[in-house]
């Protein structure tokens, strides 16, 4: 999905602010500072940038009303609206500013003078999906599976073909942020570990965004992939239910791991924090990347005489999907075909690939694409791999 963004120049700070918001929810933006370079034909890039887009966003306050840009971008915009031909046309208005006559019969969307609301504008520029609203737990920080489960009910019998999730993570980044800040500044903090919090916090303003925003990504991508298999059904409910909150649970252990040298529990403790700091005990005592075995076992519920092996997925590489190595309950005569290699479709069912592998796959993307890659799912040059047909042989690891 791309859109433009129109704007005055006067308002570059909150046009900043919506484009990197969307951008990190795989929203493919035209803004005009990464857009054009000098010597550019600014008509022409305009023009371009539009005609190439899905939508307008129109950022309306008082100074983009006095714009004669912002009026040329969003007639060009209207015409072709008009002739079926161009991008929809979407405002954005800040509050209490008027919406011009132009724009009179647009539903907008409502923002304040920071941007808040700007989590409206996802939903408006994809209409034609579901919307998933994942709630997680306010004392666990958990996939409340019931919610879920009828959430998806509510996509089975609806028109939208796809999905795509948003998670209420009740404020986790604000509340991280906060106490690394203040730990980090207490007399009592012992200098190395001062340094070692400042230093393994630089980046969560721009982390912990892109790792909830990947999720939610990973999420609609894999839950759509599973009602394309099996159907808008109540099979497909109860396959998508579980692999959603089973990927949930993984994804809090790479979280934790990543946060847990700089976010003591004393500290959440200390400044109110409760939720946190349980958040981070009860994560602590199976670190996903010393113990991964005894972690699968736990998320994917697998008895402990349950034989577990690694094997290794290869990629397709015309569809540039990457390799994966990942833990799967396996019976004896497996054996024999993993130490060959076979077709995936040899010895994984539909709803092992689902349950038990995709959760892991997701997991390590995740943690490849918020905390080293850096960037938002769809900037990267390579396929997650949802589906058993992307991957061309299995084997022992």
């Amino acid at each position: 999905m791309r859109a433009f963004l129109s704007h005055s120049s006067a308002d570059k700070p909150l046009a900043t602010a919506i484009y990197r918001s969307l951008r990190n929810q795989a929203v493919s933006i035209w803004f005009d500072r990464l857009e054009l370079r000098p010597g550019d034909s600014l008509l022409k890039g305009i023009a371009d940038g539009i005609g190439n887009s899905d939508c307008l966003l129109v950022l309306v306050t008082e100074t983009s009303n006095q714009s004669r840009w912002v009026e040329k971008e969003v007639g060009i915009a209207l015409t072709q609206e008009v002739e079926g031909k161009g991008p929809r046309v979407i405002p954005i208005v800040v509050n209490g500013c008027s919406v011009p006559t132009m724009l009179a019969d647009k539903i907008y969307v409502s923002v304040d003078q920071d941007g808040n609301g700007s989590q409206e504008i996802v939903p408006a520029v994809f209409r034609d999906s579901y919307i998933l609203d994942i709630a997680l737990t306010p004392d666990t920080l958990e996939c409340d599976e019931r919610g879920l489960r009828e959430e998806l009910y509510e996509f089975t019998r609806g028109k939208f073909e796809t999905l795509r999730v948003r998670i209420e993570n009740r404020n986790f980044n604000r509340k991280v942020i906060e106490i690394v800040t203040r730990s980090g500044s207490l007399p009592e903090m012992p200098g190395p570990v001062a340094a070692q919090v400042k230093r393994a916090s630089k980046s969560y303003d721009l982390e912990l965004p892109l790792y909830w925003a990947n999720l939610a990504e990973l999420l609609g991508r894999s839950l759509s992939s599973v009602f394309v298999e099996y159907g808008k059904n109540l099979d497909a409910v109860d396959v998508a239910t579980t692999m959603a909150a089973r990927t949930i649970l993984l994804a809090q252990f790479v979280l934790a791991s990543h946060i847990n040298t700089a976010v003591f529990p004393m500290h959440a403790e200390q400044f109110g924090y409760h939720d946190i700091a349980a958040y981070i005990r009860r994560h602590e005592s199976c670190q996903w990347h010393e113990d991964e075995e005894k972690l699968i076992r736990q998320v994917c519920e697998i008895a402990a005489d349950q034989q577990l092996t690694e094997v290794g997925l290869e990629g397709l590489r015309d569809r540039k999907v990457i390799d994966h190595t990942v833990f799967v309950p396996v019976a004896g005569k497996d054996i024999p075909l993993l130490q060959m290699t076979c077709p995936p479709q040899d010895i994984i069912t539909r709803y092992a690939w689902y349950c038990f592998y995709l959760p892991q796959i997701l997991r390590r993307s995740l943690a490849w694409t918020a905390f080293r890659e850096g960037k938002p799912l769809y900037e990267l040059g390579y396929a997650i791999g949802l589906s058993l047909e992307d991957y061309e042989r299995i084997g022992l690891a």
